[in-house]
Formats: structure tokens, C-alpha cells, sequence
């Protein structure tokens, strides 16, 4: 009775005592012989805070098979792929120790994951310079009167998204820094930004030409729907000064200068929704704008080599636009740059050299 006492009492560390203090029991009479002397010594030992202390002590202890089946037990149960499974078995006989260093690893690696994920509430917001400078340049990249393409979406370089991202570029004061753009997340907020403004600016123009033409129901009657004509209901037709006026005070804060050459572009614009609103079917390629892209693009190709034949096109153009819409006292060419009347102003001057393929790499503030 002392040896199954001493057993009882002894310290889980100190199997080889424990095992060499007991005679050999077999069968089921050793099962119960032995849960009456466990009882029996739980009596005797002192107080129940002392019984409960060994009872949990002598069951804590799982032999290695039995982690073994609760690692598969487990792997099933939250549904582990196989490799999982495997690792978790072979962390299950480890020791103790190793497994606590291999579950601090696991939960500093999963620490570095989260820190990782940038939080949806925690979006980068594109500081004010660089929202203005964005406002401003979707804008006037667009007023350009030797702008390429004004969709682009095949253009690379030459595309309206491509040309104010370089301006922004080159004048990394204004925000859209090196460190921005490397920074993939911030950048394609930025470029992102971009395209959402263009995309505006498009059918702001595009509206502001189609009222120009006026409540004139042979033009309407097929292609304009009902929220337009009801709005040219209420306008009338205007020149083409009229019209780039119109269209620049879309955003009076650019302080766009209304040029001879951009009344030219204007007059080509408006001949070639003319002709959509007059054949439906020029609709098929692609829109409106996607039209402008191809007409623009043959007249190129067409005049490549000879640039008095194109400014004698786009002369054409504006002087049919005069005959059916009004005549106007168009500005004078200019290239000032202090801000004339007639002079397109240094935003302008930036945006064109930008559409011609060079970019103006100027620190100051314009």
C-alpha cells in the first residue's frame, strides 16, 4: 500500500519509479484493483485542491500514438489539405518545447501576412497639388488642337492617359513623385484617377457640341435621345468661337485661351458628329469618339508628308462651319507666352508640346 501511495504522490516527471513500484496487473481485475487503490490513496492524500492537482496531473499526460490520431483527427476536422495534415503530424512529435517555438514562428509569419495587407478604410488619398494638377491637365490635354487620339486605346505613348501621366511626370513637385510611382498601390490610384477624369471631360465636350447644333429636328430626330433633345430644346446654334467658349468654361479654372487653332479642331469635331447624327450606322465604330479617333488618323496618313495640304483641310473645315453655324471673328494664331488674349496659355503651350511627343520638364508651378 505505501508503493501505490508513493506512486500515486510521485511526480509525473518520474515514470521509471512509478512503473517499477507496481507488480504486474493483467486483465480486468487490474483495471478495477487499480482504480480502488487510486481511490483509496486520493483519500488519503490531503485536501481536494491536493486530489484535483494530481488527478488532472496523472491525465494530462498522452502517450506519442495518441497525438499522432488527434493530429489526423484534427486535420480533418478544419479541413486541412494534405500537406497540412503531414505537418501538423510531424509538429504532433516534436517535444513540447520545439512545438512552442514552431507555433511563436507560425503566428510572427502570419503577423507579417496581415502587415502586409493594405486595409480597404485605409485607401491613399492623392494629395491636393496632384488632384488639381490632374483636374487641369485632363482638361486641356483634351482642348489641344494637335491631339492625336482622344480615346487611345491602341495609341501606347500617344494616348490622352499616357500624355498626362508624363506631364505629371516630369514635374515630380506637383506629387506624382518617383516614390508614388514605384509604389504600384498609389500609382494606379493616380492612373486611375486620370482615366475617370478623361473619361468626363469626353462627354462634357461631346455634349457641349451637340447642343452647338441647335434644336434642329432633322438632326435629332434618329440619333439624339430624349434627355438631349429635351436640353437643345432650350439652345440655339452656335458659332464656333461660341462653342470653344462654351466648352472652356466646362472648368474656368484651367484659363484656357480660345485659339484660331483650336476653333479649327472644333469645326472638325462638330463636322464629324454632324455626320453620326445624320448616319446612324457610323455608330458601329465605336462611338463618337472612337469615330474622331479613325477620321483623325487617315487625315494623317494622308497628309503625313504634306503640312500645307492639312492646314489646308482644316481650313476648309472651319470655313464650312462658319457657313452653317455663323460667322465669328476668330482669334489670331499665336504663340505668346504672356498669357495674350490670344495666346494659348503656359498650361496650353505644356499640354501641346506634350501631344507633339515632348515633354516641358519644368519645376515651376503652373
Amino acid at each position: 500500500m505505501t508503493s501505490i501511495f508513493n506512486l500515486v504522490s510521485s511526480s509525473p516527471e518520474s515514470p521509471t519509479l512509478a512503473a517499477s513500484a507496481l507488480p504486474p496487473i493483467t486483465g480486468n481485475s487490474a483495471s478495477e484493483t487499480g482504480s480502488e487503490s487510486t481511490r483509496a490513496s486520493l483519500s488519503r492524500s490531503g485536501s481536494p485542491s491536493d486530489r484535483t492537482a494530481a488527478t488532472s496531473s496523472a491525465g494530462s499526460k498522452r502517450p506519442a500514438e495518441d497525438l499522432d490520431q488527434y493530429a489526423v483527427l484534427t486535420a480533418h476536422r478544419v479541413r486541412l489539405k494534405p500537406a497540412g495534415q503531414q505537418e501538423l503530424e510531424r509538429v504532433a512529435k516534436l517535444p513540447p518545447a520545439q512545438r512552442s517555438i514552431w507555433m511563436g514562428g507560425q503566428l510572427l509569419k502570419l503577423n507579417e501576412q496581415l502587415t502586409a495587407i493594405q486595409p480597404t478604410n485605409a485607401q491613399w488619398d492623392i494629395p491636393k497639388t496632384l488632384r488639381d494638377k490632374i483636374e487641369n491637365y485632363t482638361f486641356i490635354v483634351l482642348l489641344s488642337p494637335v491631339l492625336s487620339y482622344y480615346l487611345g486605346k491602341t495609341a501606347g505613348a500617344s494616348s490622352p492617359v499616357k500624355l498626362v501621366q508624363g506631364i505629371l511626370e516630369n514635374h515630380p513637385s506637383w506629387g506624382f513623385t518617383k516614390e508614388v510611382r514605384a509604389d504600384k498601390y498609389k500609382c494606379d490610384i493616380v492612373v486611375k484617377r486620370i482615366q475617370v477624369r478623361l473619361t468626363d471631360r469626353r462627354a462634357e465636350i461631346k455634349e457641349a457640341i451637340m447642343l452647338s447644333l441647335g434644336p434642329d429636328e432633322s438632326i435629332t430626330e434618329k440619333t439624339v435621345s430624349k434627355a438631349s433633345k429635351k436640353k437643345m430644346a432650350g439652345h440655339v446654334k452656335l458659332n464656333i468661337v461660341e462653342l470653344c467658349q462654351v466648352v472652356v468654361a466646362k472648368y474656368a479654372a484651367s484659363n484656357a485661351v480660345v485659339t484660331i487653332q483650336m476653333c479649327a479642331r472644333f469645326a472638325f469635331l462638330r463636322k464629324i458628329l454632324l455626320e453620326m447624327t445624320k448616319k446612324p450606322q457610323l455608330e458601329a465604330s465605336g462611338g463618337y469618339w472612337a469615330l474622331v479617333d479613325t477620321e483623325l488618323s487617315a487625315v494623317r496618313e494622308c497628309y503625313k508628308d504634306e503640312p500645307v495640304k492639312l492646314t489646308k483641310l482644316l481650313t476648309q473645315s472651319l470655313k464650312a462651319d462658319q457657313e452653317m453655324f455663323g460667322h465669328a471673328e476668330v482669334p489670331l494664331a499665336s504663340t505668346s507666352e504672356d498669357n495674350t488674349i490670344n495666346g494659348p496659355n503656359r498650361a496650353q503651350n505644356i499640354a501641346d508640346s506634350a501631344a507633339c511627343g515632348m515633354f516641358i520638364d519644368d519645376e515651376d508651378d503652373y
